[in-house]
């Protein structure tokens, strides 16, 4: 029907700290169980575990491997399992 569309509430995972963000060998569009390590941030300290929120589908990474990242920054777009 005309003017209907499906909306899709996605979760954009975040940044917790500064530094350079490693990510885990993940595909796009592959499952994430919450909790599951989706990457790393790095500033010669001791290293920050990004963690998936919700169970659900790695739609999209938004920072690039060995990106330079401070707290909020955009990592990762989810797609939680409803």
């Amino acid at each position: 029907m005309e003017g209907e569309f499906v909306s899709m509430q996605e979760i954009v995972v975040v940044s917790p700290a500064w530094g350079r963000f490693d990510r885990q060998v993940l595909a796009e569009d592959g499952s994430v169980d919450q909790g599951t390590v989706i990457g790393t941030v790095r500033d010669g300290g001791p290293d920050v575990l990004v963690l998936s929120p919700v169970r659900g589908s790695l739609l999209s990474w938004i920072a690039w491997a060995g990106e330079r990242v401070s707290p909020g920054a955009p990592i990762a777009r989810i797609l939680p399992e409803t």
